[in-house]
Order: C-alpha cells, then structure tokens, then sequence
C-alpha cells in the first residue's frame, strides 16, 4: 500500500468538527469564525487551524499510519482572558478523545498537547493569540 498524506482529509475533518454552533456560540454576545485558511484580515474572535506536521511514525502490520499535528490560532481582542478560555473549552468539548471523520483512514486517537500564549499582535488593536494544539492520530484504510 502506498502512504498518501492525510494532512487535507484531517484538515477538512476538523474543520466539519469544530464549525458547529458548540464553537461559533462558545464567546457570548458574539460569533467566532471557524477558518481552515489563515485569511490577511479576520474578525475576532476567530478560530484557524493550520497543521504545524505530518510524521509517519504509525506503520503497523503493512498499513501507513501518520501522526498529524494541527494547531488551533485562538484570536481575541478582549483584553481578559473569557473569549480565549470560551473558545478553547469548547474545541476540547469538540475535539479531545473526539471521533473525527478523516477521509481514506482509520482514526486512532485525537489528543490535546500544552497550550501556550503566542502573545500580543497588533491588528488595528491588540490582539490576544493563543495556540492549541491537537495531535490526530490515523491510519490509511
């Protein structure tokens, strides 16, 4: 069997997950955009996800496996913390130990990693950027 990428099927995969009203409702008062492309201007609060790596670590028993690792950009321009807190609560309610629909492969897992701060931006205000991560792990059916 040839290995063929899985980083588009769990790109579309995700996004299907996370594109429903647990995560578009998650800020009160407000709508967040789910994106899976990084757009030159977006409106927080707003969710992109981006894959960060594809590793084929996973072969077993003559069938490809890959470990794909997509990052969740959390943006916010509220100055505390709720918008950042609401959004990441509802992608681990959507995503963590979650059963994903990943095209041409077999799920195995899906798992939150550490969270981290990617600091302030400046988008005409400042711009709170958080990331997290999600490993998803499949193999090619």
């Amino acid at each position: 069997m040839s290995h063929t990428s899985a980083i588009g099927p769990v790109l579309a995969g995700v996004y299907a997950t996370l594109n429903t009203s647990t995560m578009t409702t998650a800020v009160a008062g407000k709508t967040v955009t789910v994106a899976n492309d990084w757009p030159q201007t977006i409106a927080a609060p707003a969710c992109i996800i981006r894959v960060d790596s594809e590793s084929r670590e996973l072969d077993t028993m003559g069938k490809p496996g890959k470990s794909v690792v997509v990052n969740l950009h959390l943006l916010s321009d509220y100055q505390g913390q709720s918008e950042i807190q609401a959004m990441s609560a509802a992608a681990m309610c959507l995503l963590h130990y979650s059963n994903v629909t990943v095209s041409g492969h077999d799920l195995v897992s899906v798992q939150s990693e550490s969270a981290y701060d990617a600091g302030i931006e400046d988008a005409g205000q400042d711009r709170q950027h958080w990331v997290l991560p999600f490993r998803v792990d499949v193999k090619q059916s």
